[in-house]
């Protein structure tokens, strides 16, 4: 590709400026998705298992100290033994630690809320018009009464399906919370995934529009390089970016002053050895053209000399 006139090349950087500013963004999109993945992933985990799988454990506990309750009720109403209302007393103080428990997670969830205080509402119905008064009154099997007996085995019921409610949707939130972790984890390492993939594509897709246009011409250059050293008239292509042209144009400015300089020798030279010809042909001419008068001048000497003699001889 050859320069003309009005044409704007780019740069080394403007060419890779663009690509690096691609894979920076890239890169920091990766990053986020998987910070915020990471983070919603862990948020998820953490309401799992720091907030809904211990109140769902308090309220299956909630049940366990109202059996345990029952259970004392009923064995001090058969034997009167004190046995039974020492554990009737241990059921009731464990009873309010396992309620808050439930109760605070459920602050936050209405439906689940309304059905932790229906239960505990059922709780304290059962203990005050039955278990309460029971374990009051006098013990043994003598003083049983079926009236009283039938009223606590409904109230109970009552507390066991106020329960059954609770711990379903307790079930529920459980099931829904373990789904939104395990989805937002995979949605994480989805996405991750992809712009990955994405990334080698974009490097790819980079790397050949670089060699297009820097490295191949650079290659290109280095092979006028070595071919000027066998060939004087062969010349650059100015193409690639603008600096890549630049050396190019450079070079094939250097090849011609060369050539202009050996042509301006190869003159010199050449007029050189036509002075030197001209200078070897003038001073034969002069030596000829001198040559002549002077044996011309030689000979009437001599023979003047010789008359001079023949007159001096007696």
């Amino acid at each position: 590709m050859v320069v003309t006139e009005g044409s704007s090349p780019r740069t080394v950087a403007r060419t890779l400026t663009p690509a690096l500013h691609r894979l920076a963004v890239l890169i920091g999109v990766i990053a986020l998705i998987a910070i915020v993945g990471v983070v919603l992933s862990t948020r998820a985990v953490d309401d799992l298992t720091e907030g809904l799988q211990p109140a769902s454990v308090a309220n299956q506990a909630v049940l366990q100290d109202l059996t345990d309750l029952e259970s004392a009720a009923g064995a001090w109403a058969r034997s009167g033994e004190p046995g039974a209302l020492d554990d009737y007393q241990q059921a009731l103080a464990r009873l309010p630690g396992h309620q808050q428990v439930v109760a605070q997670y459920a602050a936050a969830d209405a439906p689940l809320m309304a059905l932790v205080q229906a239960q505990r509402d059922a709780a304290e119905r059962w203990l005050v018009d039955y278990a309460q008064p029971r374990v009051q009154a006098p013990g043994g099997a003598e003083t049983f009464q079926l009236r009283r007996y039938r009223q606590g085995q409904r109230l109970f019921e009552q507390v066991r399906a106020a329960h059954q409610e609770t711990a379903a949707l307790f079930g529920s939130r459980v099931r829904e919370a373990s789904a939104a972790a395990t989805w937002r984890l995979r949605a994480t390492i989805g996405s991750v995934a992809l712009l990955t993939l994405l990334g080698w594509l974009v490097v790819g897709r980079s790397r050949a529009r670089l060699l297009a246009e820097v490295s191949r011409p650079l290659v290109a250059l280095e092979g006028v390089v070595h071919q000027m050293a066998k060939d004087p008239t062969v010349r650059a292509r100015p193409e690639g970016p603008r600096e890549v042209r630049s050396v190019a144009l450079a070079l094939n400015d250097l090849a011609d002053a060369q050539s202009r300089a050996r042509a301006g020798g190869d003159k010199g030279t050449e007029e050189l050895r036509v002075l030197d010809t001209a200078r070897d042909d003038f001073v034969s001419n002069v030596s000829h053209e001198l040559r002549t008068p002077l044996t011309t001048i030689h000979g009437y000497l001599e023979m003047v000399a010789e008359e001079f003699e023949d007159t001096m001889s007696p």
